[in-house]
This record gives C-alpha cells, sequence and structure tokens, in this order.
C-alpha cells in the first residue's frame, strides 16, 4: 500500500513517470539482502503498476547523460543511497493495512 501510495504521488508531480528497478548486485550491495524476485521480473512488475509509463533498470550513468531532464524522487525519512541529493521528496501517507506485515517489517510498512 505505501509504495503504491508513494508512485501516485510520484505520478502527480511529472508527466511521464519511469521507474529505475535496481539491478540485483545493487540492491545487494545497498541493503545486503538478497532479492526474492530478480531483476527482470521486477521489471516487469514495475511496469505494470498504475501510473508507471516506463521501467528501466537502474542506470546512474544514465542520470548524468539525461541532466536536468530527469527529476529524482526520494522517500522522507529514508537513506536514499543512489542520490543524497533529490530534486523531490515524498511522504509516506498510507500505512500497510495488514497487520502481519506490519509486525514482520515494522511500523512506517
Amino acid at each position: 500500500m505505501r509504495d503504491l501510495d508513494l508512485l501516485a504521488q510520484a505520478r502527480a508531480h511529472c508527466d511521464v513517470l519511469t521507474v529505475g528497478v535496481l539491478r540485483d548486485d545493487d540492491l545487494i550491495a545497498g541493503t545486503g539482502r538478497v532479492p526474492v524476485i530478480g531483476v527482470e521480473e521486477r521489471l516487469v512488475l514495475a511496469s505494470h503498476l498504475r501510473g508507471v509509463d516506463r521501467a528501466v533498470i537502474h542506470d546512474p550513468d544514465e542520470y548524468a547523460r539525461l541532466g536536468d531532464s530527469v527529476v529524482v524522487m526520494a522517500v522522507r525519512g529514508e537513506s536514499d543511497w543512489l542520490r543524497p541529493d533529490p530534486d523531490l521528496v515524498l511522504t509516506p501517507h498510507v500505512e500497510s493495512q495488514s497487520r502481519a506485515l506490519r509486525t514482520v517489517t515494522g511500523p512506517g510498512a
């Protein structure tokens, strides 16, 4: 629920919403966790989310090539190890309704 809320907020701030999906190695390096779903399947899932116009595999070098045509968004209160200076900071408004999920992930799930 929370992530879908954040996607809806992001979509409201742009004409075209492109979502970057991290490669497995980048995800492991950033979080210390092995992904349950591989990058190709995450890419397909992300591309089918309502409001997402395009899903791509995250490429930090592409940010440099695209320059000011890209708006990078981050989530308030979370470390953005991909880029520490986001253009826009989103605030989660919806928490999970699942008691089991909140128990596993803790507050803010």
